[in-house]
């Protein structure tokens, strides 16, 4: 993309400074005028060069490689998983399971092939495109916190929900070969599936009520969000340094 915008809004600004200099009177403000349109012309090039190359490699290298991802970073509760994401996950992790159904372990995936199918499900890179060039609706809101315009969230719920399914699927890969056990990720949607119907059947029978001011659908966002939390490296390390002490 910056490869064929990067020019263009270069060749534009570029004409639109021009233009400004030559409808400027006689005097001091069309010298400026003149000058900054050389000094953009100059310094521009240099910049446009550089962007042109850097910004896809950037791209290309945080979209395909594997992030180093920290336990102890801090994860926002304010991202809640939709329906709609969970069906989308569910979805890139069946796709792969049916396609291939030789062998015993056709479940298993490396990190970035499995990465590669999950954005095309969200699909991200529109949903990027949308961030950056699409304009609907208050994409700015006003934060009485920070008493400063903020980004819309509604624009990045989609991408942050891809970061949260992503960061679980590299919590669960093998640390050594980077591969996913794609049905050990369909059976952590199960067990949410089974503890709202659980819930759903207790409510109905009057066996369970609700918690104050919580309704199912709470619940399922509570379920989700510890789901995407759940760090099955973690487990298995542990497990593996206690067998180490035994032994």
């Amino acid at each position: 993309m910056s490869l064929v915008l990067a020019p263009v809004a270069y060749f534009v600004h570029f004409s639109r400074l021009v233009g400004i200099a030559f409808r400027a009177d006689q005097g001091g403000y069309k010298m400026v005028s003149i000058l900054h349109a050389a000094e953009f012309l100059l310094n521009g090039i240099i910049y446009l060069l550089i962007s042109m190359f850097s910004d896809p490699v950037k791209f290309f290298i945080n979209l395909w490689t594997r992030p180093q991802f920290d336990d102890s970073d801090i994860i926002d509760d304010s991202i809640h998983i939709s329906r709609e994401a969970l069906n989308m996950f569910e979805e890139a992790c069946d796709d792969v399971i049916n396609y291939d159904k030789q062998g015993e372990n056709n479940s298993m995936v490396d990190f970035v092939s499995f990465n590669k199918i999950m954005q095309l499900k969200f699909k991200l890179i529109s949903e990027v495109y949308s961030l950056i060039y699409v304009h609907h609706g208050e994409k700015f809101i006003y934060d009485k916190k920070s008493k400063r315009q903020k980004l819309n969230p509604i624009y990045l719920q989609r991408i942050k929900e891809y970061i949260r399914f992503k960061d679980m699927i590299i919590s669960s890969a093998e640390t050594n070969t980077d591969l996913v056990d794609l049905r050990m990720l369909r059976s952590f949607i199960e067990q949410v599936d089974i503890r709202i119907m659980i819930l759903k059947v207790n409510i109905q029978q009057g066996i369970s009520h609700l918690p104050g001011g919580k309704s199912l659908d709470d619940l399922f966002k509570e379920s989700i969000k510890e789901m995407t939390m759940t760090r099955p490296n973690q487990v298995y390390n542990a497990l593996e340094a206690k067998d180490d002490t035994f032994e």
